[in-house]
Formats: C-alpha cells, sequence, structure tokens
C-alpha cells in the first residue's frame, strides 16, 4: 500500500477540493483506484462525493476544517499477499526487492514524498525533485521523530524502507507497532546507532543513505 496525508476546509458552499500529488499519482497503479479517509474537526458532516486520477472532493457542512488520508495499492507491489501456515502468525512473502522492482527509483519516490510530507506538516523548504538526502534533510529530521503509538505516512515510509532491506515483515499498515519497534531496533544496532526503536533524524538519515 501507498498513501498520504493532508488538511483541508470546506468553503462557504461546502465543499473543497483536493488536489493529489504528483508522486502519489505516478507511485500507484490505477490512478483513480484509491481510498480516501476524513477525519473532521468540529461539528458538522462530511463525505467523499468525486474522485478523480488528478483531485477528489469533499462536501459537507459549510467551514468545516478535516484531515484526510489516501491509500492505494503501490506500482509493483500489486501481487504481494499476506500467507499463513497452520500455526503460524501472519507475515509477508519473502520478496527479491530488486526483481521487483524496488532500487533507486522506489528509494527517489520514498525520498520525495518524505520531503514533501516534511514541506507541508512542518513548512520547511526542501526540494522533493532533488532525491539526495543531505544535511538540510537531517536537520529537518529533527521535527519529524516517530515512535511506538504513531501512525501515519512516514510511519509507512519506514514500514516501506524497512522491508525493502529485510528488517521488517510485518503488515504494511502505517501504524507503529511492537513489530515495526523490533525492526527498527535492530536496523539502528545494524548502522552503529543507540538502539531506542526511536526514529529521529539520524535513523531518517541511515534510512535513506
Amino acid at each position: 500500500m501507498f498513501g498520504d496525508i493532508g488538511d483541508g476546509e470546506t468553503d462557504e458552499n461546502g465543499k473543497c477540493v483536493v488536489v493529489l500529488d504528483d508522486v502519489f499519482r505516478e507511485t500507484i497503479i490505477q490512478p483513480a483506484n484509491y481510498q480516501v479517509f476524513l477525519q473532521k474537526c468540529g461539528k458538522g458532516d462530511l463525505w467523499v462525493s468525486e474522485k478523480t486520477e488528478s483531485y477528489f472532493v469533499v462536501e459537507g457542512t459549510e467551514k468545516l476544517r478535516f484531515s484526510w488520508e489516501i491509500k492505494a495499492k503501490q506500482r509493483n507491489y500489486e501481487s504481494n499477499r499476506l500467507e499463513m501456515e497452520e500455526g503460524e502468525v501472519v507475515t509477508w512473502t519473502e520478496i527479491d526487492y530488486e526483481q521487483e522492482g524496488y532500487g533507486e527509483k522506489s528509494r527517489f519516490a520514498a525520498v520525495c514524498v518524505w520531503k514533501d510530507l516534511c514541506n507541508r506538516k512542518y513548512k520547511t523548504k526542501l526540494d522533493p525533485s532533488n532525491s539526495n538526502f543531505l544535511s538540510s534533510c537531517k536537520k529537518a529530521a529533527k521535527k519529524v521523530v516517530i515512535k511506538k503509538g504513531a501512525s501515519g505516512t512516514f510511519v509507512y515510509l519506514v514500514e516501506f524502507i524497512l522491508s525493502a532491506k529485510g528488517y521488517y515483515t510485518g503488515a504494511m499498515d502505517a501504524s507503529f507497532g511492537s513489530g515495526l519497534q523490533a525492526a527498527v531496533k535492530a536496523f539502528q544496532k545494524a548502522v552503529g546507532l543507540k538502539a531506542d526503536g526511536v526514529v529521529g533524524a539520524e535513523t531518517w538519515y541511515k534510512l535513506f543513505n
């Protein structure tokens, strides 16, 4: 799965048009086949009235702020399925990520999404078109500290990268649970960082480099 998050507000007519990020549209399988989840920030009602390959429309109570999250199947990962043998816990099928398409392009997409999220959430001015994760990103990453109990697209990126690197085999659910915490600790130990299970600036830097 692949996703994005954001917020918006309906206008005086009770409508808000949310334009999809270019990276999101280019990364998913079918441009208009995505799921939208809404959380209102106040009294009133909201719903998705239209979805297209470039935007979706939210309608409801006028001047109502809301948060949104979108998810869709990611290109080159559409055939991945969960497998379970009798008596075993559910895990992802072992995948050769280089063969399945994980490589520089996937890393570039992950960096772009990370930078875009930082720009929108923390008002940073990172360049999403630059695939490098350098000192300016490391400085911004001090604001992006996630740990067990967190959820959202930043968590999904950690799941995605650690899965590709072979440390994480759990569900790609954008939820920071015990399994992801253990994977983060294992990765931190392997790259010479303090294994505290918290993804901060140093860990983000190692994940992308």
